[in-house]
């Protein structure tokens, strides 16, 4: 039976709705899979929220292999009935890391060498992290190797990551997510947020 057309808006904004929480999930798969990840706390503190409301979440995990998100980890947001008068954009999301080393981690800051972590172990596989020396005031990305192949820097994900997800796959894990969110939406319009 169809649905009546009553429930159009209501409908649409739904979709919408969980096609940005299912694109924030996404999204945050990315960033944990592209990111650094020596000890898993920076793969493990993205998270996505109402872009009104601030967020101060901890790691989800202290040691471990980058984390992987689902929709329980983003709360589904409802667009308002009504929005206010010259709010040409809504924002359903915001997604940021709370590590405290996140601007490092992100090669926007200069890297500051951190006290020695745990060994990680074995669990990662060959070629996970670049050993070599680190130029003082270099970002944390900026490893280059030595011809003996020792040092005593590591980077466990390549220089200007961020900025290279940021102009490329974005965008379509965006469109991955939104597109999903209305499709689940229009074929179950009862579904829950």
């Amino acid at each position: 039976m169809a649905r009546d057309v009553k429930f159009l808006t209501k409908d649409i904004k739904k979709a919408i709705s969980k096609g940005g929480q299912i694109a924030s999930v996404q999204i945050m798969r990315s960033l944990s899979q592209k990111g650094p990840c020596f000890t898993g706390r920076f793969s493990s503190s993205w998270y996505s929220h109402d872009p009104k409301k601030n967020v101060s979440g901890r790691a989800r995990q202290a040691n471990g292999p980058r984390y992987v998100y689902t929709t329980k980890h983003v709360k589904g947001t409802v667009i308002p009935s009504r929005l206010k008068k010259g709010i040409n954009n809504y924002g359903l999301y915001t997604i940021e890391n709370t590590s405290e080393y996140a601007a490092q981690a992100l090669d926007l800051q200069a890297y500051i060498k951190q006290p020695p972590f745990p060994d990680p172990g074995p669990d990662y596989g060959k070629g996970f992290f670049s050993v070599g020396q680190r130029d003082p005031g270099s970002p944390r990305g900026g490893v280059r190797p030595l011809s003996t192949g020792d040092g005593d820097h590591s980077s466990s994900a390549p220089l200007d990551w961020w900025r290279t997800y940021g102009s490329s796959a974005l965008q379509k894990d965006l469109k991955i997510g939104l597109r999903a969110g209305i499709r689940l939406v229009s074929k179950n319009p009862t579904v829950k947020l």
